[in-house]
């Protein structure tokens, strides 16, 4: 991995106010729900699966409000963990055998195919994250070696065969024109 010219984030109180506001109100929410579902279950564990979810894409953008999104990373990481983990819970278990057996199977498989596109995709935003692009390193190489060096320092302008420069212009004014009154 290559170190980011980014420098590093100034601590602020703004990623703990975030942090607490995501944990209280996903508290209350999530909670909220299972005790309004708690009749049925299946379908109250499955909202809170749901609901977890939202709340890590919301955790994960919340990041952008902070200088150092360190806490809301790890908030959107432990409701993504909770939402995936309740809704194989709820599936595999099948409390109240809600659903048939084929949907169950499909209802998990729908699962593992979300489980597998978001960890693409998180995998494909961390590697875009942790490597700059091509253009940015080759800048930084360019920079690093001196830049561009001047015209008068290639080889070809100090061969034998180069021609000596005109003589700057001296300040007189210049001579009339021939044939001029």
């Amino acid at each position: 991995m290559t170190s980011s010219t980014r420098p590093p984030a100034s601590t602020s109180p703004t990623g703990w106010i975030t942090f607490g506001l995501f944990v209280v109100i996903g508290g209350l929410f999530l909670g909220g729900v299972y005790l309004f579902l708690r009749a049925q279950p299946f379908w109250a564990l499955f909202w809170v699966g749901i609901l977890a979810l939202v709340f890590a894409l919301a955790a994960y953008l919340a990041g952008a409000l902070t200088p150092d999104p360190k806490f809301q990373r790890a908030l959107a990481a432990g409701y993504y963990g909770l939402g995936f983990l309740l809704l194989y819970a709820d599936l595999a278990v099948n409390p109240g055998s809600t659903l048939s057996s084929a949907w169950q199977l499909v209802a998990l498989a729908l699962v593992t195919l979300a489980l597998a596109s978001t960890v693409i995709a998180i995998g494909w935003r961390r590697r875009s994250i942790a490597q700059p692009p091509r253009e940015a390193q080759d800048r930084e190489a360019w920079r690093q070696s001196g830049g561009s060096p001047s015209a008068f320092s290639y080889t070809t302008a100090h061969s034998p065969s180069n021609p000596t420069p005109m003589p700057a212009p001296s300040s007189q004014s210049p001579p009339p024109p021939p044939g001029g009154r």
